[in-house]
């Protein structure tokens, strides 16, 4: 993620900036992920992703990318806008 995308989802007193708490959040979120990642991905059960379990991670999350955009780009232009972001984000909640 981009720090703009970072500090947009983790500021939540709206200062433009990460304080301690904040930072701490996104940080917590960043290592669940990867732990999920590590934990998905990791077919020899090292602890940690090598080459070729990187690139299976990377391609299926290049895959799960293109079908998003697949699904919500309405003005069909290969991205994701502000309003087809939010209908993804909208639908994803509820899972």
């Amino acid at each position: 993620q981009t720090r703009a995308a970072i500090i947009a989802k983790y500021d939540k007193d709206g200062d433009g900036k990460l304080n301690a708490q904040e930072r701490e959040a996104a940080k917590s979120a960043a290592q669940q992920t990867r732990a999920a990642i590590i934990a998905k991905y990791d077919k020899d059960g090292d602890g940690k992703l090598n080459a070729q379990e990187r690139e299976a991670a990377k391609s299926a999350a290049q895959q799960t990318r293109a079908a998003i955009i697949a699904k919500y780009d309405k003005d069909g232009d290969g991205k994701l806008n502000a309003q087809e972001r939010e209908a993804a984000k909208e639908e994803f909640k509820g899972q």
